[in-house]
């Protein structure tokens, strides 16, 4: 089966990075799997600290992640859409915390179009009050799951998406 995951991955360092490589890795062991991350998350004068990159030598690194999102520049969203189309996917699975846009955004695109519609899309996201729960149910999303979630159930229902 065919999943793509947008999220971001190395060098970008935090939890969410490393949870979506994890997954990454974890998947394309069982699947053909398409990883669209970003090349620039954020804006380095709008980092707080030292900068968004994870330079320590134990970042964790996932060969294959298609890096061209860019929350600077929106054309890059146009690139993933293209993509989507061309690779045709069974599951598409994204956070809703994505720089540029937002996960809710990328879903009602997904369910807006014709050719991808078709595509059951799992959100898991921090988010979980009633009101983005109910905008998840809004843009079509088929399953939202909050963190903390364990991987088993993550993986439980992406089995049960790649199933219908």
């Amino acid at each position: 089966m065919k999943i793509v995951l947008v999220g971001p991955s190395y060098p970008f360092k935090g939890g969410i990075a490393h949870y979506t490589t994890l997954l990454y890795r974890h998947l394309k062991t069982r699947h053909e799997v398409a990883f669209f991350t970003f090349k620039r998350q954020y804006p380095e004068f709008l980092y707080p600290g030292k900068g968004d990159k994870d330079v320590s030598s134990s970042a964790l690194r996932e060969e294959g992640a298609e890096q061209f999102l860019d929350s600077l520049n929106p054309w890059s969203w146009v690139r993933a859409w293209r993509r989507l189309r061309q690779l045709k996917p069974d599951l598409v699975i994204l956070d809703v915390m994505l720089p540029e846009m937002d996960g809710f955004e990328v879903c009602r695109r997904i369910k807006e179009d014709p050719s991808l519609n078709h595509i059951p899309v799992l959100i898991l996201t921090a988010k979980k009050n009633s009101q983005d729960i109910a905008r998840g149910e809004q843009v079509g999303c088929d399953a939202y799951i909050t963190k903390p979630f364990k991987s088993a159930k993550v993986l439980d229902m992406v089995q049960e998406l790649l199933n219908r």
